[in-house]
């Protein structure tokens, strides 16, 4: 593990230190950002920002995980200017952190695909369409930013028949990624079969190894969504209010006009 970390370190510094790519990199986000960045606006959810994070409504509807990060952050009443910046900053960490893995694992030194992949990534339109209208866009690019590192850990470790226990160690990070936004679990499973599709093209994988590898991502994803809901259900029983139950309730029959 110590010498894939050393890998991709490796891979980021060459990224970033190459100036056409860093460069170009930052001129597609001030592109794609930067007005929003510059200009803030108000949006349908930002007028109930203090009672998403203010109170505790979006722990009880399951985002413990969201309303933690912003509770640390002192998010709670209202949505700073910095916010904007700092989430561009964690689309552009996981674009270099895809171009790092694209490097190591499809074509090395090859540059041109790295800058092309990071300009289309950053700004792609249903990104920005999510950056502009959710004051929890920090939470929901930092989870995707998360689920997509615990894809590759996961090749990593079949790639390279490293040790299972990093498996229990992803537990915790993938249960973090879906309490700040449940969507992260369509992240997962898409990365999850383009490294299959890497696996094919690369390695001509059988079938059976195949398999094996989607049931043991599966199995990861499984655990972490039951993690997930053991901790939200311990916020629970401390006396958080439950609105995923309430929430549930139909009303049709209970009702009745006079």
């Amino acid at each position: 593990m110590k010498e894939m970390i050393k890998q991709y370190k490796e891979e980021v510094k060459q990224l970033v230190c190459h100036k056409r790519y860093f460069l170009t990199m930052i001129i597609v986000s001030i592109l794609s950002y930067g007005f929003a960045i510059t200009h803030g606006t108000v949006g349908i959810d930002d007028t109930c920002l203090d009672r998403y994070y203010g109170d505790s409504f979006m722990l009880s509807t399951g985002r413990w995980g969201s309303y933690l990060l912003y509770k640390l952050l002192n998010i709670t009443s209202f949505t700073p200017f910095w916010l904007d910046f700092l989430t561009v900053l964690v689309i552009m960490a996981t674009a270099i952190l895809i171009s790092a893995f694209i490097r190591k694992n499809v074509k090395k030194q090859d540059i041109i695909l790295s800058t092309l992949f990071s300009c289309i990534y950053i700004s792609y339109p249903l990104i920005n369409e999510a950056f502009i209208f959710q004051p929890s866009n920090l939470a929901l690019f930092l989870s995707n930013l998360l689920t997509i590192l615990s894809v590759i850990v996961i090749y990593e470790v079949i790639t390279n028949k490293l040790q299972k226990k990093y498996y229990i160690a992803l537990l915790p990070i993938l249960a973090i990624s879906i309490s700040m936004y449940e969507s992260c679990c369509q992240t997962f499973l898409l990365g999850l079969l383009i490294c299959m599709l890497l696996r094919i093209f690369i390695y001509q994988e059988k079938e059976a190894n195949l398999l094996k590898y989607f049931a043991t991502g599966i199995i990861v994803l499984i655990l972490s969504i039951i993690l997930n809901y053991a901790i939200l259900y311990m916020f629970y029983s401390i006396g958080v209010p439950n609105e995923l139950s309430g929430g549930r309730t139909i009303y049709w029959f209970k009702v009745r006009i006079k």
